[in-house]
C-alpha cells in the first residue's frame, strides 16, 4: 500500500511460513476467539474480569505493535507531520461520522427487515456497570481495546490484505468485515459496526496512522457505554 508520505511506507514483502504464520496467529486471537466467546451467554464481569481484559488488550497491542515496528520505517502509531491538535479534532471528527454512519445504516437496514435479536450484551453491561469499580476502570478498558482493534484491524491486516490481494477496495472491505464477525452480534447489528469500521478503514488508508481512529473509536465507546451506567 502505497500513500505518497515517506512515514507510511511498507518494507516487509509478501511470503514465507512467518509471514502467514503471523496472520493466522493474529486472526486466530483477534476474530476467532472473540467470535466463539461471543456464542456463548453473555454473563455480568466484575473487577477482574476487567482487570482482565486490561492486561489481555495490553499484551496482545504491544504483541502486534512490535510486529509493525519491525516492518515499518517508523512506528505506526502517529504522524509526526501532525501537531496533537489537528489529530484530537480529527478524532472527534471520526466519532462524528461513526455515529452519523451507525445510526443511519441501523435505520436502513431495520427498514429492510433486515433481523437482529437479542445477544445478552445490554443486560450483561447494565448489570456489571453496578459495580462502581467497574464503572471506574472501563474508561481505560475501552481505551486499551481502541488501540488493540485499531492496531490489528487497520494497521496490521488492513495493510497486509493489501499487499496480498493488491488494491483498496477489498482489503477494506474484508478489514471491516473481521472487525464486525468478531463481535459476535446478530445479524443487523454487525452490518452496523461493519458500517463503522469501513470508517476507521478509510480514514487509516487516509493518514496510515491510527491516532485519529483510536480517539475516534474510545469516544464512541464511551458514549455507547453511557446507556448502560
Amino acid at each position: 500500500m502505497t500513500t505518497g508520505d515517506p512515514e507510511k511506507e511498507d518494507s516487509f514483502q509478501v511470503g514465507g511460513w512467518q509471514f502467514w504464520l503471523e496472520m493466522g496467529g493474529v486472526l486466530l486471537i483477534a476474530v476467532v476467539q472473540p467470535f466463539l466467546l461471543a456464542t456463548e451467554p453473555r454473563t455480568p464481569f466484575g473487577p477482574a474480569a476487567g482487570l482482565a481484559q486490561i492486561a489481555k488488550s495490553t499484551g496482545l497491542a504491544v504483541f502486534v505493535w512490535l510486529l509493525l515496528a519491525r516492518e515499518r520505517k517508523t512506528p505506526v502509531l502517529a504522524s509526526r507531520q501532525s501537531s496533537w491538535v489537528a489529530v484530537v479534532a480529527g478524532g472527534l471528527g471520526v466519532a462524528a461520522m461513526i455515529w452519523l454512519a451507525e445510526d443511519v445504516s441501523w435505520f436502513l437496514f431495520r427498514a429492510l427487515g433486515v433481523p437482529d435479536g437479542d445477544s445478552g450484551v445490554d443486560a450483561s453491561y447494565r448489570m456489571s456497570m453496578m459495580s462502581p469499580w467497574v464503572r471506574l476502570m472501563y474508561p481505560i478498558q475501552l481505551l486499551t481495546g481502541a488501540i488493540y482493534e485499531e492496531l490489528v484491524f487497520r494497521a496490521f491486516l488492513l495493510r497486509r490484505l493489501a499487499k496480498v490481494i493488491g488494491g483498496r477496495m477489498w482489503p477494506v472491505l474484508i478489514s471491516s468485515s473481521l472487525f464486525a464477525v468478531k463481535h459476535g452480534y446478530p445479524l443487523r447489528s454487525t452490518l452496523v459496526v461493519f458500517v463503522g469500521g469501513l470508517v476507521y478503514a478509510c480514514v487509516y488508508e487516509r493518514y496510515g496512522t491510527i491516532d485519529r481512529t483510536v480517539i475516534g473509536h474510545w469516544i464512541h465507546n464511551l458514549i455507547l457505554m453511557r446507556n448502560y451506567v
